[in-house]
Protein backbone atom coordinates (compact mmCIF):
# COMPACT_ATOMS: atom_id res chain seq x y z
CA UNK A 1 0.00 0.00 0.00
CA UNK A 2 1.26 3.49 -0.75
CA UNK A 3 1.70 6.32 1.32
CA UNK A 4 2.30 10.28 1.25
CA UNK A 5 4.73 12.18 3.00
CA UNK A 6 4.43 15.54 2.94
CA UNK A 7 7.76 18.26 3.06
CA UNK A 8 6.98 21.66 3.58
CA UNK A 9 9.74 24.28 1.43
CA UNK A 10 9.64 27.94 1.19
CA UNK A 11 6.83 29.05 -1.25
CA UNK A 12 5.87 25.41 -1.49
CA UNK A 13 4.66 21.80 -0.34
CA UNK A 14 6.12 19.12 -1.40
CA UNK A 15 3.98 15.50 -0.95
CA UNK A 16 5.87 12.93 -2.30
CA UNK A 17 3.98 9.32 -3.12
CA UNK A 18 5.64 5.89 -2.50
CA UNK A 19 4.90 2.74 -3.10
CA UNK A 20 2.08 0.46 -4.57
CA UNK A 21 -1.04 2.70 -5.33
CA UNK A 22 -4.70 0.96 -6.49
CA UNK A 23 -7.46 2.78 -7.27
CA UNK A 24 -8.85 2.92 -3.87
CA UNK A 25 -5.41 4.16 -2.30
CA UNK A 26 -4.73 6.85 -5.05
CA UNK A 27 -8.64 8.11 -4.17
CA UNK A 28 -8.18 7.86 -0.84
CA UNK A 29 -4.45 9.69 -0.96
CA UNK A 30 -5.75 12.55 -2.72
CA UNK A 31 -9.14 12.78 -0.66
CA UNK A 32 -7.16 13.17 2.67
CA UNK A 33 -5.10 15.81 0.66
CA UNK A 34 -7.63 17.71 -0.68
CA UNK A 35 -10.10 17.61 2.52
CA UNK A 36 -6.72 18.91 4.46
CA UNK A 37 -5.55 21.15 2.51
CA UNK A 38 -6.86 24.91 2.21
CA UNK A 39 -5.12 25.85 -1.40
CA UNK A 40 -3.32 28.25 0.00
CA UNK A 41 -0.06 27.85 -1.24
CA UNK A 42 1.66 26.35 -4.23
CA UNK A 43 2.10 22.57 -4.50
CA UNK A 44 4.79 19.78 -5.73
CA UNK A 45 3.26 16.32 -6.16
CA UNK A 46 6.22 14.27 -6.66
CA UNK A 47 5.08 11.06 -8.46
CA UNK A 48 8.73 9.19 -9.22
CA UNK A 49 8.85 7.05 -5.94
CA UNK A 50 4.92 5.84 -7.02
CA UNK A 51 3.59 2.84 -8.63
CA UNK A 52 0.36 3.11 -10.48
CA UNK A 53 0.40 0.19 -12.43
CA UNK A 54 -2.63 -1.38 -10.70
CA UNK A 55 -5.02 1.35 -11.22
CA UNK A 56 -7.98 1.69 -13.92
CA UNK A 57 -9.38 4.27 -15.96
CA UNK A 58 -12.49 4.36 -12.99
CA UNK A 59 -9.70 6.56 -11.06
CA UNK A 60 -10.24 9.75 -13.21
CA UNK A 61 -14.03 9.88 -12.02
CA UNK A 62 -13.34 9.17 -8.56
CA UNK A 63 -10.19 12.10 -8.20
CA UNK A 64 -12.74 14.49 -10.54
CA UNK A 65 -15.28 14.22 -8.18
CA UNK A 66 -13.32 14.60 -5.10
CA UNK A 67 -11.59 17.17 -7.10
CA UNK A 68 -14.83 18.96 -7.21
CA UNK A 69 -15.88 18.96 -4.14
CA UNK A 70 -12.58 20.49 -2.81
CA UNK A 71 -13.05 23.64 -4.65
CA UNK A 72 -10.57 26.00 -6.83
CA UNK A 73 -7.31 26.35 -6.80
CA UNK A 74 -5.47 29.56 -8.24
CA UNK A 75 -2.25 28.15 -6.86
CA UNK A 76 0.28 26.45 -9.07
CA UNK A 77 1.12 22.79 -8.83
CA UNK A 78 3.97 21.20 -10.62
CA UNK A 79 3.90 17.14 -10.59
CA UNK A 80 7.11 15.28 -11.56
CA UNK A 81 6.66 11.88 -12.96
CA UNK A 82 8.86 8.94 -13.96
CA UNK A 83 7.57 6.70 -16.49
CA UNK A 84 5.37 7.35 -19.39
CA UNK A 85 2.36 5.33 -17.28
CA UNK A 86 2.13 8.01 -14.63
CA UNK A 87 2.71 11.01 -17.39
CA UNK A 88 0.01 9.94 -18.92
CA UNK A 89 -2.45 9.70 -15.82
CA UNK A 90 -0.71 13.37 -14.81
CA UNK A 91 -1.56 15.08 -17.91
CA UNK A 92 -4.93 13.36 -18.10
CA UNK A 93 -5.73 14.67 -14.59
CA UNK A 94 -4.45 17.88 -15.58
CA UNK A 95 -6.26 18.22 -18.27
CA UNK A 96 -9.23 17.35 -17.03
CA UNK A 97 -9.48 19.71 -13.83
CA UNK A 98 -8.07 22.81 -15.66
CA UNK A 99 -11.45 24.85 -15.06
CA UNK A 100 -10.75 23.98 -11.24
CA UNK A 101 -6.92 24.35 -10.79
CA UNK A 102 -5.84 25.67 -14.18
CA UNK A 103 -1.68 26.43 -13.72
CA UNK A 104 -0.69 22.36 -13.17
CA UNK A 105 2.53 21.80 -15.07
CA UNK A 106 3.63 18.11 -15.35
CA UNK A 107 7.44 17.46 -15.39
CA UNK A 108 10.26 14.49 -15.79
CA UNK A 109 12.72 16.79 -13.98
CA UNK A 110 13.17 17.11 -10.64
CA UNK A 111 15.29 20.06 -10.78
CA UNK A 112 12.83 21.75 -13.75
CA UNK A 113 9.80 21.22 -11.62
CA UNK A 114 11.03 22.97 -8.77
CA UNK A 115 12.51 25.77 -10.46
CA UNK A 116 9.22 26.14 -11.97
CA UNK A 117 7.37 25.71 -8.47
CA UNK A 118 9.96 28.18 -6.59
CA UNK A 119 9.64 30.62 -9.28
CA UNK A 120 7.53 34.07 -9.07
CA UNK A 121 4.13 33.79 -10.85
CA UNK A 122 4.80 30.63 -12.35
CA UNK A 123 2.70 29.56 -15.62
CA UNK A 124 2.04 26.80 -17.14
CA UNK A 125 4.38 26.52 -20.62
Amino acid sequence: MGEVTTTEHEGYVEYCFCGVFDDEGVSMAFQDLWTADEFDRKKFYDLTSADFKQITTTVSNNLMNLRGRAGTNQHEIAVLVGDDLTFGFARMFSSLSAELTPDIRVFRDRDEAIAWISSEGAHPS
